[in-house]
């Protein structure tokens, strides 16, 4: 195949287009177009590397194709030069307004125009060149401040996530992280706490719960899974479903930048969905521990209690002993002055004291109730 430069002749007069041919052919490929209209169709349909343009043509003149070629993105960086019977300074600065990048007076020099032909085209490889390393430059600034941005959104996530005590506030800060990353889904977050499924603003639908629990009885492995157009992140206690992301094997036909774009936010939800699962982990850690703690004070405050109760009762013994035995002391005395016979007095004594041999038998099971209760206290001593 040529490598030669291509270059698309304009002009309606015929013995021209035929003459420029003549000089031009020897060093460039050349093809001629009669008009505006059948230049701009070449220039739209082959690699064009420059225009030879007359300027007085039926409509649309040389100035007008000029225009147009340089209003369509696919031609505008061709090199264009008119040849023009036209000399004056006013006709120089319309090809210049119109986008040319040379004006050469008719009869021109086969010679001068071949080497502002070749000037041209130096310059325009040159200029393409620069665009090209411009164009990286600027690819490679904006995916480092695209990529800074990501970090940005991963590490406020990760502030967010450690401050929230429970299920719901992670939720909302993994939504608000999936929102600036410009993508949308569902989530189910699952603890010893409970189970919440969200989509952000509202619970999930019916259909969105029948996915989610696809994932969570199919006995997916955990990580990223793809269904049709939505990608999965599942690490058990966090399924995170996100709508539109491109797997990592996408189609050719997707942009090279877009799709770098869902190749980073993949890696950075992952990253969120893991921080999201180990948060999750810590406010479980952290209800149990509590709980525990609550357990020990109840254990506590058990134990104390009974300790009270033990003394209490100790104290309420002794008293009932002193009551019993100056209950005795004093029916001795009553007996006296009672008159009562022989078998009247040891009828009274026999039923205070069977009375008292009761109330002691009592005392006995509370002295077995009491070894209990010293049990109970030595093993809540023992857990504290």
């Amino acid at each position: 195949m040529s490598q030669r430069p291509h270059i698309l002749i304009t002009d309606d007069d015929p013995i021209m287009r035929e003459m420029l041919d003549a000089v031009l052919s020897d060093d460039f490929d050349v093809s001629v177009a009669a008009g505006g209209n059948e230049c701009l169709q070449i220039a739209n349909e082959q690699k064009i590397d420059l225009v030879l343009m007359d300027v007085d043509m039926p409509t649309p003149d040389g100035y007008e194709t000029c225009h147009y070629l340089k209003e369509d993105p696919s031609t505008a960086e061709i090199p264009v030069i008119f040849l023009s019977a036209r000399s004056t300074i006013e006709e120089r600065l319309k090809g210049y307004e119109a986008g040319g990048d040379d004006y050469i007076i008719k009869p021109y020099q086969p010679d001068e125009l071949k080497a502002k032909i070749s000037v041209l085209l130096v310059q325009a490889s040159r200029q393409k060149e620069l665009a090209g390393q411009v164009n990286d430059v600027m690819d490679a600034a904006m995916a480092s401040a695209n990529l800074y941005g990501e970090v940005g959104v991963v590490l406020d996530f990760m502030k967010q996530a450690n401050l929230s005590s429970s299920y719901q506030g992670v939720a909302d800060a993994l939504f608000q992280a999936l929102t600036r990353f410009e993508f949308e889904g569902c989530l189910r977050l699952r603890g010893h706490n409970g189970v919440i499924s969200t989509t952000g603003p509202t619970p999930t639908s019916a259909l969105e719960d029948s996915i989610l629990n696809h994932v969570q009885t199919s006995g997916s492995s955990l990580g990223l899974q793809t269904l049709g157009t939505n990608t999965v992140f599942n690490y058990g206690n966090v399924m995170l479903l996100v709508r539109n992301l491109l797997p990592e094997s996408h189609p050719s036909h997707i942009d090279q930048e877009e799709a770098q774009r869902h190749g980073r936010a993949r890696d950075n939800i992952a990253m969120l969905a893991e921080a999201a699962s180990a948060r999750v982990k810590s406010i479980d850690a952290e209800t149990k521990a509590l709980g525990a703690d609550q357990q020990q004070l109840l254990v506590d405050l058990t134990r104390d209690a009974l300790l009270d109760l033990n003394a209490e009762q100790r104290v309420h013994r002794e008293k009932i002993h002193m009551v019993l035995k100056d209950l005795v002391t004093d029916i001795d005395a009553l007996l006296i002055s009672l008159g009562l016979t022989e078998a009247q007095e040891e009828a009274l004594l026999d039923a205070v004291h069977r009375s008292i041999n009761q109330t002691m038998a009592i005392f006995d099971e509370g002295d077995k109730i009491e070894d209990r209760l010293h049990q109970v206290i030595a093993k809540l001593k023992g857990q504290s």
